[in-house]
């Protein structure tokens, strides 16, 4: 009782005064645990690396078509998520197929689901001059993530310009591109793209034809002087310009996040926001599995039957972070 009026006595006087007092403390209570967990929990910087971000081939010329392949040099790192964004100009080029994604990061197994997360389509690629590729690794490749260097995806590309000897860029856009390793540290990116030089024209220069020199006369019984025949010059053929063909006919692809009911993706506490409150729920489950100690099952964002919270649950917070309602 003594203990409870000695407490009491520091406490501001009024109840609007202790109301505000409250609401302070709950405001700041889920910010200190994050941060008192984020000091427990420091892995050293030594585990972040630079990985490089290519496309092959370096340079190339269109027509005809080229296949561009999307490459990541990991190195020692274990990769488990990956976003990957290339831009072009759509006037000089275009996609001439979809993209097709890489079988070492796929979200899921089932043949009737997509295994990417995001995938821009040949369509709206074309439209936009922009490319997205967002793949996960799913929970039963764990054991074997990607490393090293390997494909993420492929595609065809072709000149969609008349004009002669234009040069053009596929490029990376790094700032919005994202790797991730297996415990959820995100890498530094390097990059290089390709350049296409599109419909060349070589000019044929013509080569002028010897002129055949008469023979001396011989003295003093005069000759004949031969005179030569004037040769005539050839007239360089001009070189046919290859029009572009028409693109194909565009596939849409619908890739769907489907968000949990009442709740959005991402969304751990269903309050309607995907913030950082939702960040420390994965966070303090990351790596366990149901029936562990710590483990949260709000922490599933991927919804799996195997309930394991992990790099695809992390994928989808990234997906979705900043969402409000």
């Amino acid at each position: 009782m003594k203990f409870t009026h000695k407490i009491s006595s520091y406490l501001p006087k009024g109840t609007m005064a202790r109301l505000a007092l409250l609401l302070v403390i709950l405001i700041g209570l889920p910010a200190a645990i994050f941060i008192v967990r984020k000091a427990v929990q420091y892995v050293p910087k030594a585990a972040v690396t630079t990985v490089t971000l290519s496309t092959t081939p370096a340079s190339a010329t269109l027509p005809p078509n080229a296949t561009v392949r999307v490459n990541l040099s990991a190195g020692t790192q274990l990769i488990g998520f990956t976003r990957v964004v290339l831009t072009f100009n759509p006037a000089q080029i275009n996609l001439a197929s979809e993209v097709t994604t890489t079988t070492r990061l796929r979200q899921n197994r089932e043949p009737a689901t997509d295994p990417w997360i995001v995938k821009t389509t040949m369509a709206e690629a074309n439209s936009t001059g922009r490319v997205v590729i967002a793949l996960g690794l799913d929970e039963l490749d764990r054991a074997n993530p990607p490393t090293g260097t390997f494909e993420i995806a492929n595609f065809s590309v072709r000149s969609s310009t008349t004009q002669t000897n234009v040069s053009s860029q596929l490029a990376f856009t790094v700032s919005d591109s994202q790797i991730v390793n297996m415990t959820a540290e995100a890498q530094i990116i390097a990059s290089t793209g390709s350049t296409f030089t599109l419909n060349p024209v070589v000019t044929n220069t013509p080569t002028a034809t010897p002129t055949a020199t008469p023979s001396p006369t011989r003295t003093p019984t005069p000759t004949a002087t031969f005179t030569p025949t004037p040769t005539r010059t050839p007239t360089p053929t001009p070189t046919p310009t290859m029009t572009p063909t028409g693109t194909v006919p565009p596939v849409t692809i619908t890739n769907t996040l489907t968000p949990t009911p009442n709740c959005w993706s991402g969304d751990a506490n269903c309050d309607g926001n995907v913030d950082i409150l939702d960040y420390s729920i994965l966070f303090a489950s990351f790596g366990k599995l149901p029936g562990q100690v710590g483990y949260d099952p709000r922490a599933n964002l991927n919804h799996d039957s195997a309930g394991a919270v992990d790099i695809l649950d992390y994928s989808v917070l990234f997906y979705n972070f900043g969402h409000r309602s």
